[in-house]
């Protein structure tokens, strides 16, 4: 597994534009967090496998519920004070919808299943410069 082409480039032009961004992974931590450090997000969501003295215990503290992420979402906007139209939700499949019922715009990127499709207000199949095109067109001062 590696990160898509232009990730770190798109992520670093959010946030020199003052963007913040939110990883929401159903992942475990160890998995989710080498991939997301290079993108630097202002947060990271995830599963947390327990350990006791560096012995994975085969146990996890659930974080973010598989087809939950919107309450997350929710919570994050809540918490910073943001309506729907402030929040983009990108994700690639079924897991990322409920999150596409809170953002006001929803984005599917390059999607693994066809269930995302009708909820996507834009499907990109391509590389992050090509995502980058459309939240150009979807934010003021990027």
């Amino acid at each position: 597994m590696k990160l898509v082409e232009g990730s770190e480039w798109l992520f670093q032009k959010l946030s020199s534009a003052g963007i913040k961004t939110v990883v929401i992974s159903a992942g475990l931590d160890p998995v989710v967090q080498r991939f997301v450090k290079p993108l630097n997000p202002y947060n990271v969501f995830c599963n947390r496998l327990l350990t006791k003295d560096g012995v994975i215990l085969g146990s996890v503290e659930l974080h973010v519920d598989y087809k939950k992420k919107g309450e997350i979402v929710r919570l994050i906007m809540d918490k910073m004070d943001l309506c729907d139209e402030q929040v983009i939700a990108i994700g690639d499949s079924e897991a990322d919808v409920s999150m596409f019922h809170v953002a006001g715009m929803c984005i599917a990127f390059n999607p693994s299943d066809a269930y995302i499709l009708p909820h996507a207000k834009v499907v990109v199949r391509g590389n992050m410069f090509d995502l980058y095109k459309i939240l150009k067109r979807n934010i003021k001062n990027l």
